[in-house]
Parts: C-alpha cells; sequence; structure tokens
C-alpha cells in the first residue's frame, strides 16, 4: 500500500514539474535584436531603392511607383494570403484520411483473450457530406474575400498614380522656376547692390530707390518659396519612388507638357464607368454575395451530417481470427443546439446582406457626387489655368519688348528687376495653376475608378511597364472636348465666356 502511495506521489511531482516547465513568461526582444532587425530593415529596404542615374521621366515614375512601393507591396502581400488561404479552404473539403500504427503491451497478460505485446495498424478515409457543403460554402466566401483583397490592392494603384502625377508635377514646375530663377540671380544681386548704393550717396529718390529694394525682396521670397516647394514636392515624389532622403536628382520636364488634360467621356459616361468600376462599390457587391453563402453555411450546419468511412485494419494479436480485415460504416448525426443558434446565425447573415446592400446605396449616391464635383473642380481649375496662362504669356511678351528695345548693359536694373518680379509671380501662379488642373484632372481618374496599368505587373519587366502607362497617359496630354487652349481664343472672348458660365 505504501508503495503504491508513493508511486502516485511520484506521478502528481512529475505532472506538477511538467505544468512549470510549460509556463511561459513574457520575454521582450533585447537591444541586441532590435539592432539586427533594424538592420536588416534597412537592407531590405536599401535592396529595393532607386537611385537615378539620369532625369526622371513621368512614365518611369509612375511605372516605378507601382512595381516598387512599399504600401503597394502591402496590399499585395495581403491579396497573396488570402489566396493562400482559399487554397487552404480547398482542402478541407476533402475527405479525412487517417493513418495510425502503434505498438501495445504491458507487464502481465490481462486477459486470456489477448496477448501481453500487441502490434496494430489502421488506415481509414472518412468523409462528412454534411463537412462538404459547410467546407464549400466557406470556400466560396474566401474566393470573396480574395476579390475584395484585389480591389483594395487596385484602390492602392490607383492612389499612388494619383500622388505621383500631383507629386512630379509640383516638382518639375518648382525645378523649371527654380531654372528661372538662377538665370535672374545675378541681376537681382547687382539690384541690390545699386539700391543701397543709390540710397547712401541720395543721388536718387530715396523713397524710389528703397521701394525698388521691397520687390528686390520679395522676388528673393519669390525665390526661397520655390525653393521649399521644389524641396517638399521632391522629397514626396522621392518617397513614393523609393527614393533614400536626400538623394540629388532631376526630373525630365519635357514629358510634362503644357497642354491641357483631356477627360476620357461626357460626365454622364464618367458616372457610368465610375458605377461599375469603383473598388469601394466592388467590394460591396462581394461583401453582399459573402453575406449569402454565410447563410448557407449556417443551412448545413443545422441538417443532419452522414458520414461515410472506410478502413484496412491490421493486428498481431493471435486470438484474433482473422489479422488483417476491411472495416466499413455509415453514420448520421448532428449538433442539437445548432438548431438553435442555426435560426440566429442566418438572420446575422441575411441583416450582413442588407447592411452590404445599404452601404453600397449610400456610396452610390457618394461616387455620383465626387464624380460630378470632381468634373466641376476641373473646370474651374482650367478655367483658371486659362487666366493664369494669359498672364504669364503678357509678362513674358512685356519682358521680351524691355529686353529688345534696351542695351541690357545700361539699363535700369531697378525697372529690369521690377519686370522680372512681375514675371516671376506670374510663372508662379501659372505654375500652381497647372498643379491644380492636374490635381482635379487626377481626381477625376480616382473617382471614376480609372485604370493606367496593365492587369499583370511585372516588376522585371519594368520597360514594358512603363511603355504601356505612357501609351495610356498619352490620351490624356490632348484636348478634351470641353476644353480649349488660351492661346486659341481671344482674351476678350475667354473671359466673356467664363462670365456667361
Amino acid at each position: 500500500m505504501f508503495s503504491e502511495l508513493r508511486q502516485k506521489r511520484i506521478v502528481i511531482l512529475a505532472l506538477c514539474g511538467l505544468a512549470a516547465a510549460c509556463a511561459v513568461e513574457p520575454d521582450p526582444l533585447s537591444t541586441e535584436e532590435r539592432a539586427a532587425r533594424t538592420t536588416a530593415d534597412l537592407v531590405a529596404i536599401h535592396s529595393m531603392e532607386f537611385v537615378p542615374e539620369g532625369p526622371v521621366t513621368l512614365a518611369q515614375a509612375m511605372a516605378r511607383a507601382v512595381a516598387f512601393n512599399l504600401q503597394r507591396r502591402v496590399r499585395e502581400i495581403e491579396t497573396e494570403i488570402e489566396d493562400a488561404e482559399l487554397r487552404t479552404r480547398s482542402y478541407d473539403m476533402l475527405p479525412s484520411l487517417d493513418l495510425e500504427a502503434g505498438r501495445d503491451g504491458s507487464d502481465n497478460q490481462l486477459s486470456s483473450t489477448s496477448d501481453r505485446l500487441e502490434t496494430t495498424a489502421s488506415a481509414s478515409i472518412s468523409w462528412n457530406i454534411l463537412d462538404l457543403g459547410v467546407s464549400y460554402a466557406r470556400a466560396k466566401q474566401q474566393a470573396d474575400e480574395v476579390l475584395i483583397a484585389r480591389e483594395r490592392e487596385r484602390k492602392a494603384l490607383q492612389d499612388i498614380i494619383r500622388q505621383v502625377r500631383t507629386a512630379f508635377r509640383r516638382a518639375a514646375g518648382a525645378q523649371r522656376l527654380m531654372d528661372r530663377v538662377q538665370s535672374i540671380a545675378g541681376h537681382i544681386r547687382i539690384a541690390m547692390r545699386e539700391s543701397r548704393a543709390i540710397e547712401r550717396s541720395g543721388a536718387r529718390d530715396v523713397m524710389k530707390s528703397v521701394s525698388y529694394r521691397r520687390d528686390i525682396v520679395d522676388a528673393v521670397r519669390q525665390a526661397l518659396s520655390i525653393q521649399r516647394e521644389l524641396r517638399e514636392a521632391r522629397t514626396e515624389l522621392a518617397e513614393l519612388l523609393n527614393i533614400r532622403p536626400g538623394t540629388d536628382f532631376r526630373l525630365d520636364t519635357e514629358t510634362v507638357t503644357s497642354t491641357m488634360p483631356a477627360l476620357p467621356m461626357s460626365l454622364t459616361e464618367m458616372e457610368e464607368h465610375a458605377l461599375e468600376n469603383r473598388p469601394e462599390l466592388r467590394v460591396e457587391d462581394y461583401n453582399e454575395r459573402m453575406s449569402v453563402w454565410q447563410a448557407r453555411e449556417a443551412l448545413f450546419d443545422m441538417l443532419p451530417g452522414p458520414k461515410l468511412s472506410a478502413g484496412a485494419n491490421y493486428s498481431s494479436d493471435s486470438f484474433n481470427l482473422a489479422p488483417n480485415w476491411i472495416s466499413t460504416g455509415f453514420q448520421l448525426g448532428m449538433n442539437l443546439f445548432n438548431l438553435f443558434s442555426g435560426a440566429s446565425r442566418m438572420d446575422e447573415a441575411e441583416k450582413r446582406g442588407e447592411l452590404a446592400r445599404r452601404q453600397r446605396l449610400a456610396m452610390t449616391l457618394a461616387v455620383m457626387t465626387q464624380t460630378h464635383m470632381a468634373y466641376v473642380q476641373f473646370r474651374n481649375a482650367a478655367q483658371q489655368m486659362r487666366l493664369a496662362r494669359e498672364v504669364a504669356l503678357a509678362d513674358r511678351r512685356i519682358a521680351q519688348l524691355v529686353a529688345s528695345d534696351t542695351d541690357f548693359a545700361n539699363t535700369d536694373y531697378f525697372e529690369v528687376v521690377r519686370l522680372v518680379t512681375r514675371q516671376l509671380q506670374s510663372e508662379m501662379d501659372e505654375h500652381e495653376a497647372q498643379v491644380q488642373l492636374v490635381s482635379a484632372h487626377s481626381e477625376v481618374m480616382h473617382a471614376i475608378g480609372f485604370d493606367v496599368f496593365p492587369q499583370e505587373i511585372r516588376p522585371d519587366r519594368l520597360d514594358e511597364l512603363t511603355a504601356e502607362i505612357r501609351r495610356v497617359t498619352a490620351k490624356w496630354q490632348t484636348r478634351g472636348r470641353d476644353v480649349r487652349t488660351p492661346g486659341d481664343t481671344p482674351l476678350d472672348q475667354l473671359i466673356n465666356a467664363m462670365l456667361r458660365d
């Protein structure tokens, strides 16, 4: 008796020791592990960095952003995860195949009808027909999850294209203006030095010289504003293209045309295109379809499940009449609690479907409003662009007349700088109007769910992707049916037409 009690104590102590060994304590990352993670992340980012070897074109910028942008890669990996889960769900519909093998023994022979040592093996296959239906319903839901992930990736691509177009236009325009500022920087310095000398000598009206100097300072302030915008736009563009911050690169401004971008279709056609192709609406379509399969899954769980099984068995027990035998079976069973929860789950699925329909209707109205507002903003931006371009053309014409009628070596630097300052301001206004127009046009393309990239994106075929994007975006660089370039319309007619609108 004492021996048995001692054995029980030993077993209890062993179990307690095993439980203590299985206890898990929080284990924060060490400083070395965090440093190693940081190094590994920087190496991974560096491997995808873009180091421009020459001026970057707009098509190259969009292609590289689409192919290598890290945020887009996150969406792509999410889609791959959903694809892998769909493959896993598909295996759930297969029968269950179980293989077992073992060797049982005891200190003494416990029965006169069994050996003390016995070797067994079995291979059986079973298939629950009800589980097949449930697994199929879940697989269909997962298939819709894959499509939802693809739509989200598609929306991420559209967002990237919109951001790259606007950032590239801002940076390219600021680069042009910065080149312009550098070309007149020498005249600004001379005018500033002459202004101070005249003020000290009193040879001319001090008030006039101070006023001229104010114009000079204003020109410098504009130059600093252009420089700040150039840095901000280049930093934003560098992030989109995976260019290390602080890397010096130039943009191919020749690829940024000054022609008006064109709308791809009429307003009515754009609304129809948006309702058919916006990723958000497609997501709600899939959510509604998923609710139908959720209701079917709940219905399948409420039904009794027939189970078929068959297997081959082996036993080394010498008392068996046959060491090998085949077993078959048929079972019918169900979980009675599913009868109570099934109705609630079906009602929940129906409510989810109704929610998806309501959200789609609300989003449909929002998409139509966004499309209409984007169209109006584009028209307004186009009008502002026409006026800004007319002012810039006039100021450039005045500067050309002054340059042609005056010997630049003996001219009044104050008057020249005043004209240069006004021309620089008008060019800044034109640049801002161009940025607003491109941004408004990008909003139109985003509002209607317009794609500018092929379905299959191959980062290893960047030239093909660049050519495809260049081909599609070339359609935007032509005049639309409702947009006229300022040079084609006299100024008075242009203003009258705007006032009538």
